[in-house]
Parts: C-alpha cells; structure tokens; sequence
C-alpha cells in the first residue's frame, strides 16, 4: 500500500546547458540574430546584457581616452572593443590599454597576454561589475585594472592578481594622482574625471 498523504520529491532535473563558444557569438552576429548595436557580451558561455551607456559614464570613458591617447609608447588604447579571454568569454571592457601591434589586432582579438591595463567606468551596475568583472580579470591574470566608481568618486586600482582576487586595492579620491608604472608618463588626476 502507497501512502499518498506525503508528497513524493523527486529529485531536481538537471537541464542540460549549451554553452556558446566565441565562435558561435561571432556566427549569430554573422548570421544578423545579433546586431551591430547589440548591447551583449558572451560571459562563460552565456549572452549577458549590458547596461545602457548614460551620458556621465560616457563623458568619464571620453576624458579617459583623451589621456590615454596622449601617452607615447608602443600602446593601442581599446574602446569599448572586445578582449577574447578563452574560448567561451569575450568581453567589452570600457578601456583597454594594449600592447602594440603593427596591424592593430585586425586578425585577431587580444587575449589577456596583450593587455596592459584594463578600465572600467561604473555606475548602475557597480556591484555586479566589482563581485563579477574584477574578479573574473584577476582570475584570467590581468597584471592591472582600474575601476572608476562613479557614484562614490573614487577610483580602486587593482593590481597583483591570484586565482582568487587581486591581493592589491589601492583607493583614489579627489586630490590624488592616477601613475602606472609601466607607463611613467601616464598621470590622470582623479579630480579631472569627477
């Protein structure tokens, strides 16, 4: 005899996931299922929305490059242009400073080996991009990255990366001055950017 006064659980159905590779983002854009305008970046596998560029943030990413642009040395600075870091992630940084390349990675996306320095410009998803973002480049090894926190005017430079996190967060406040090392000549003044 069944008692059916307790309810039975089964166990969880685990639903099998597709993963899409780099390739597989590049064929829907090829394909005109994502367009040009599509505000997505392919993150571990999955289509992740970005949020709208508002004009504070873009203003503060536009001082940025001015600056950046400014700075002699065998660097290309990226735009909001696509990093590949493995097979199934390539992301859209605000700013990337790079190693130089003569044909300016026409063939080819930079990987974490080509990037300098990372930047990223935050306002309304300022957790996300500290707990996700920042922690997911100190994983894949990138030596440098700056995240320019726009609702607290503070600027987190993060450096000495390790598996889990960067071991190194220095804060920058109005009143202080912005230097990376390799770069010696690359000062921003944390004012100028708030």
């Amino acid at each position: 005899m069944t008692d059916l006064s307790q309810p039975s659980v089964a166990a969880p159905v685990a639903l099998r996931r597709h993963r899409l590779s780099v390739e597989d983002y590049h064929k829907l854009g090829e394909a005109g299922v994502l367009n040009e305008d599509a505000r997505v970046e392919l993150f571990q596998g999955d289509l992740v929305d970005m949020a709208p560029i508002g004009n504070f943030h873009a203003s503060v990413v536009d001082q940025l490059t001015r600056v950046l642009d400014r700075v002699s040395g065998d660097v290309i600075v990226r735009v909001q242009n696509p990093i590949r870091f493995d097979e199934h992630t390539e992301l859209q940084p605000d700013l990337a400073l790079l190693k130089a390349q003569p044909n300016f990675y026409r063939y080819a996306a930079p990987t974490p080996a080509d990037v300098l320095l990372l930047i990223e410009v935050t306002d309304s998803t300022l957790k996300e991009d500290r707990e996700v973002r920042i922690s997911y480049y100190a994983r894949q090894g990138i030596a440098a990255a700056w995240f320019v926190n726009i609702p607290d005017e503070v600027v987190e430079v993060f450096t000495d990366p390790a598996s889990d996190g960067y071991r190194q967060v220095c804060r920058y406040r109005s009143g202080d001055v912005l230097t990376f090392a390799p770069l010696p000549e690359l000062r921003v003044e944390v004012a100028g950017i708030f």
